[in-house]
């Protein structure tokens, strides 16, 4: 035979509390390449944006590069997130 658990009847009708793990993220940008402005010989401004909502409420963003086509950062950002946190990077240009 196993052996019976008695638990007292206020613990039975306890919620069970969910616990889900969180981790540590690290976000490095290094470089874009080959990125021109309206047209082949203009250059633009070019910055890296990250956005996770659910680890934070603000929008992470490296420093912009001036009138480059081959940018280059190496910035990198922390979070803690969610296990079940999707990452969405965004990239953004602003024409010279």
């Amino acid at each position: 035979g196993g052996t019976a658990l008695w638990l007292p009847h206020w613990l039975q009708r306890m919620p069970v509390k969910e616990t889900h793990p969180y981790y540590s993220l690290s976000v490095k940008i290094l470089r874009a390449r080959n990125i021109h402005g309206l047209d082949l010989l203009s250059k633009a401004n070019c910055y890296v944006a990250v956005d996770l909502p659910t680890a934070s409420p603000v929008t992470s963003r490296t420093q912009v590069v001036y009138n480059c086509s081959d940018p280059e950062w190496n910035e990198t950002f922390k979070y803690k997130i969610h296990s079940a946190v999707k990452v969405k990077p965004v990239f953004f240009c602003k024409l010279a």
